[in-house]
């Protein structure tokens, strides 16, 4: 989980992980969870 320890460009074949709070509402419920992101280093954006 690159998030933790920093972005290295260095390394394509590594993984971006990004996770964050969410609050859902489904069907007149509603609720918390987590939102999770992840992607390969080669498709992020550097500039």
């Amino acid at each position: 989980m690159e998030e933790f320890s920093g972005t290295d460009f260095t390394r394509p074949e590594a993984v971006q992980m990004a996770g964050a709070p969410a609050v859902f509402h489904l069907s007149g419920e509603t609720g918390t969870g987590l939102f999770e992101r992840s992607a390969r280093i080669r498709m992020l954006k550097t500039g």
